[in-house]
C-alpha cells in the first residue's frame, strides 16, 4: 500500500478531514449513551467516517472506481453473470475456473463472494452501487458482534471503548468502503462470539460460512482456541467443543459437495498454485513474515499499536491469542502482501485488547490521532481501495 506514492489533494479533502476531526470530538460522548444507542451511534459513526475518508480524493465515485476501474477486472462483479448462468456448473468446476478465466479476487478466494453479489443481482440488486452499499452497511454493521464479543472477553466500559478503536483504526477507515473484506470481518467478527463463548454447532456454521468467503477467516478458530486456553477452559471441555466445531465444518462442505459437486479441497490448491504466481514470488518469505506484521500492526494506528503492546506485554488473553494468530498466519507463507486488507478481519480482535488499555487516557487526542493518519495515507498514497 506504501510503495505505491501517488499524492493527490482535491477540495473533498476539506469536508473529509471536518467529518473525520467532528467525528473523533463527539465520539467520547457515546461513551455515557444506554447500550442501544451506543452501538446504534457506533454504527453510523463507522458509516460516516469511511464514506468520508473515502471520497476525499475524488468525491463519491470514488467508492465504485474499484469495483469498476482498471483493477475492477479482476473483483467478483465480472463473475457474477458467470455464476448465474450456471450456478451448480461454477461451484463444481471452481478449480478449473480458477486455473483458467477468474480474476485475482475471485481466483483467491472460495467462490462465497461471487456468491453473495450474484444473490444480489437476482433480487435486482446488481452492479457497483449497489454492491458498495453492502460492503459499507455490513462492514458498519460488525459494532454489533464486537461489542458482544468485548462485552465477554473484558467489562462493558472497556467494550466500547473497544468498538471506538476498531472504528477509528487508520486500516478500517481505509479498507472498509470499497473493498469485500469488510463483510468478510462481520462474518468473522459473529463467528469469534460463537466460539468464545463456547456455542460449538452455531460457531461451527459461521465459521463453514466464513471459510466459504475467504481461507484467511480460519484464522479465526485459532484465535478463539488460544483465548480459550489462556482463559484456563477444561481440557475436557475444550476437546468436546473443538470436536464438535470441526464435525459441523466438516459436514457443511460434505453437504454442498453432495448437492453441487464443489471441492473445496481442489480449489484451495488451485488457489494456492495462482496465488504462488502473483506479487508474493518477488519476495522471500522472511521478507513478507516482518513486512506483513509490520503492515498489519501499523494500519491499527501508532497510538493504538502501543496499548496493544502494552495488553500483550500484560499477557492479556486477546492479545496473546492474536499475536499467536498472526506468527502462524505469516509463517504459514499463505498470507504475503496485502494484508492491511486481507487481514482486516483481525482489527476487531485487536480492538479487545486496545479498549481495556484506553481507560484512564484522554480519548479524544487519540481519535485525532488515529484519524490523522489515516487521512495522511489517503491523501498522499494511492490506496486501491
Amino acid at each position: 500500500m506504501y510503495w505505491f506514492s501517488h499524492p493527490k489533494a482535491t477540495w473533498w479533502v476539506a469536508p473529509a478531514a471536518l467529518v473525520l476531526c467532528a467525528a473523533a470530538v463527539l465520539a467520547p460522548a457515546l461513551l455515557r449513551a444506554t447500550p442501544r444507542r451506543f452501538v446504534t451511534g457506533a454504527a453510523l459513526l463507522a458509516l460516516a467516517t469511511r464514506v468520508a475518508l473515502n471520497v476525499s480524493r475524488d468525491g463519491p465515485h470514488e467508492l465504485i472506481v474499484p469495483l469498476t476501474g482498471k483493477e475492477g477486472r479482476q473483483e467478483y462483479l465480472p463473475t457474477v453473470a458467470r455464476f448465474v448462468s450456471d450456478p451448480t456448473g461454477y461451484l463444481r468446476h471452481f478449480d478449473d475456473l480458477i486455473r483458467t478465466t477468474l480474476g485475482d479476487h475471485p481466483a483467491g478466494h472460495p467462490p462465497g463472494p461471487t456468491v453473495i453479489l450474484a444473490g444480489l443481482n437476482q433480487i435486482g440488486l446488481g452492479g457497483a452501487w449497489p454492491a458498495a452499499l453492502l460492503i459499507l452497511i455490513a462492514g458498519s454493521l460488525t459494532v454489533l458482534p464486537l461489542y458482544a464479543l468485548a462485552c465477554r472477553v473484558s467489562d462493558e466500559p472497556s467494550a466500547r471503548l473497544a468498538v471506538l478503536a476498531w472504528v477509528f483504526a487508520p486500516n478500517v477507515l481505509l479498507m472498509s468502503a470499497t473493498s469485500m473484506d469488510a463483510v468478510f470481518g462481520l462474518v468473522a467478527t459473529v463467528a469469534a462470539v460463537l466460539l468464545v463463548g463456547r456455542r460449538a454447532i452455531a460457531g461451527g456454521v459461521v465459521t463453514a460460512i466464513a471459510s466459504f468467503l475467504s481461507y484467511a477467516l480460519l484464522a479465526i478458530p485459532v484465535w478463539a482456541l488460544g483465548v480459550l486456553l489462556m482463559r484456563r477452559t477444561p481440557p475436557r471441555m475444550l476437546f468436546a467443543k473443538v470436536a464438535q466445531a470441526v464435525a459441523v465444518i466438516a459436514l457443511g462442505y460434505l453437504l454442498l459437495w453432495m448437492v453441487t459437486g464443489y471441492d473445496p479441497i481442489a480449489a484451495y490448491q488451485a488457489t494456492k498454485q495462482a496465488y504462488g504466481q502473483g506479487i508474493s514470488r518477488r519476495r522471500p518469505l522472511w521478507f513478507w513474515f516482518f513486512g506483513d506484521l509490520a503492515v498489519f500492526l501499523l494500519g491499527l494506528g501508532l497510538p493504538a499499536v502501543v496499548l496493544w503492546s502494552r495488553a500483550l506485554s500484560r499477557l492479556d488473553a486477546a492479545a496473546v491469542a492474536l499475536a499467536v494468530t498472526l506468527l502462524v498466519a505469516s509463517g504459514s507463507g499463505f498470507a504475503k502482501a496485502e494484508v492491511e486488507r486481507i487481514w482486516l478481519f483481525l482489527i476487531p480482535l485487536a480492538a479487545l485488547s486496545i479498549g481495556p488499555q484506553l481507560r484512564g487516557l484522554r480519548l479524544r487526542p487519540v481519535l485525532l490521532m488515529l484519524v490523522a493518519q489515516a487521512l495522511l495515507v489517503e491523501v498522499l498514497f494511492g490506496t486501491t481501495w
